[in-house]
């Protein structure tokens, strides 16, 4: 979006404007699903960059198949420019607790038990993933876990890494 010829405050405004939807995401995260000090851990580093949001449970078999093949995403293609989030709507955050211990990420995750930023994201199924440019619009997402389509996934990540 571009605006006219800009003042200090007109630049303020696009600023609010090009990234309201992250602004929007953090205010949830901050209110619901993260404490004001974990916040900043785990989304301000990635401000800018493409994010891939994994919405999973320990409950959910694909979920937990899903789990070696992010984290090689992660150690591919994590490169400043692009980033797995897990967000974990497990209501009891020690099951998820469980699962990490047993199976450890490489990338940041985020609980959400009251489902808060799994509505906002109208996610209907898990594992469900939402693909945001560094702006902050959904770039894609798509709902399951398929071992035979994770050629088609990464294919995806290297066309938002690459920008097209």
């Amino acid at each position: 979006m571009r605006f006219p010829v800009q003042s200090p405050s007109s630049r303020c405004i696009q600023r609010w404007v090009y990234f309201q939807p992250i602004v929007l995401l953090l205010l949830l995260l901050q209110t619901h699903s993260v404490s004001a000090t974990e916040l900043p851990t785990v989304l301000a580093p990635y401000q800018g960059q493409t994010i891939y949001i994994d919405f999973w449970a320990s409950w959910c078999s694909p979920c937990r198949r899903a789990v070696p093949w992010l984290n090689s995403m992660q150690d591919r293609y994590g490169n400043g420019s692009f980033t797995i989030v897990g967000v974990n709507v497990d209501q009891d955050s020690a099951e998820a607790q469980r699962f990490l211990t047993a199976n450890p990420v490489n990338y940041p995750v985020i609980y959400d038990p009251n489902g808060k930023l799994a509505e906002y994201f109208d996610i209907r199924g898990m594992p469900s993933t939402v693909i945001l440019s560094p702006n902050g619009a959904e770039i894609t997402r798509h709902i399951g876990f398929f071992s035979d389509k994770t050629e088609e996934y990464e294919r995806v990540i290297q066309l938002v890494v690459k920008g097209k």
